[in-house]
């Protein structure tokens, strides 16, 4: 039947909450341990918690936390851990569904996690005591929503297949689930107004929470009413396909006149003197380049240079223009890293080209109606001859 998924309202004061797993669990580059959703549920929760999840960990890795917590674990009253991500790759599978739409294969790798999964949980199980209440976190589905990247739609069914793929192993393995998680970042998903998650561009935390999506994350571990969010047992779980679609739903709606943030990559930018020329019709696109742009200050620039304002309101052509400025931007940003462009260009260019677009039709209409009122305030005179 499985184990009740909402911690709070099961336990009595005064318990020892650990956590283990990878970055996600041990909060990486947000700000390390003390960011992490374990130590923030405990701190909400007024329980004792202590991680020791490591950043990287694989399944293989497990045995070496269980060991290095083990005294831990012989006092613990509940167990939390994300596992199984660093298996699949989660950001490289990613990529490889938004450059490549290599979906298929991706989605067999995920649902061949499953008895790794289950091993996974019982190993956990025996290092603890029979009392103890273990409860598997899946990854969060930070994916943006209203098509802001290629194959979006492809992307979010990865990430419904590999939360039921840990949900199916945790209920095999008769631990708990707290599948409210996988929802948490509802309304600041990636290249939203307010993201929970880093880019997949960020240098040190790319496609991970940041300090905002760790607490969020750990405030639904503790969440009260969670037990009436995703079922009481982890045997009452919603559909996939109804999850999918109730949150494009309510997300899209959300979205659709807010403001986007577009984020750029932080890499290492040679000094311009340096750039090979990149010439358009007689124009070095790397003249008056400023070494504090970045990539997509840089990508509208050569736009707004090379492209009449008609165009752009139009929506750009991707002719000879765009080529000399994909050029001009790979050389600047990403020399050596075709594979990290491809995705810049796939995602953050792309969204940067769609704004540009809307900020142009936005200053049009406001210069049209400035005019309008002119010639209302000042008619123009019928003289009779």
């Amino acid at each position: 039947m499985g184990l009740p998924v909402c911690m709070k309202n099961s336990f009595e004061a005064g318990e020892l909450l650990v956590g283990l797993g990878d970055s996600f669990t041990s909060a990486g580059d947000a700000g390390g341990l003390s960011k992490s959703y374990p130590i923030i549920a405990g701190g909400l929760l007024n329980w004792q918690a202590r991680n020791f999840a490591k950043g990287g960990a694989k399944m293989s890795q497990i045995p070496a936390q269980l060991a290095a917590a083990a005294s831990s674990l012989s006092n613990a009253t509940h167990v939390v851990f994300t596992i199984g991500g660093n298996d699949l790759g989660v950001a490289d599978s990613l990529i490889q569904i938004i450059l490549k739409n290599n979906f298929t294969a991706v989605i067999q790798k995920a649902t061949n996690l499953k008895p790794r999964l289950v091993s996974t949980y019982k190993l956990i199980q025996a290092a603890v005591r029979p009392q103890t209440k273990i409860y598997a976190v899946p990854y969060v589905d930070f994916i943006s929503v209203g098509n802001k990247i290629p194959n979006e739609a492809d992307c979010h069914r990865m990430m419904d297949v590999l939360t039921s793929t840990i949900q199916d192993a945790a209920a095999e393995a008769k631990i708990g689930f707290i599948g409210a998680v996988k929802l948490a970042f509802l309304g600041h998903e990636m290249f939203s107004a307010d993201p929970y998650v880093d880019s997949f561009l960020s240098q040190k935390n790319a496609a991970h929470p940041n300090a905002k999506g760790y607490a969020k994350i750990g405030q639904v571990c503790d969440d009260d009413d969670c037990s009436q969010n995703i079922g009481s047992t982890i045997s009452q779980r919603s559909s996939t396909q109804q999850e999918y679609n109730s949150r494009h739903h309510l997300t899209g709606t959300r979205f659709s006149d807010s403001k986007l943030l577009y984020f750029a990559a932080v890499t290492t930018i040679p000094s311009p003197e340096q750039f090979s020329p990149v010439d358009y019709k007689g124009q070095n696109l790397f003249e008056d380049f400023d070494m504090n742009y970045t990539p997509t200050m840089f990508l509208c620039k050569l736009v707004r240079r090379l492209y009449t304002t008609e165009e752009i309101e139009e929506r750009v052509v991707h002719d000879d223009r765009m080529t000399a400025i994909k050029k001009a931007v790979r050389i600047a940003y990403y020399p050596d890293e075709q594979v990290k462009f491809n995705l810049f260009w796939g995602t953050e260019a792309h969204l940067s080209l769609q704004g540009q677009r809307r900020a142009q039709k936005s200053r049009t209409r406001k210069r049209e109606r400035v005019n309008g009122n002119h010639l209302d305030n000042h008619p123009i005179e019928n003289n009779n001859i």
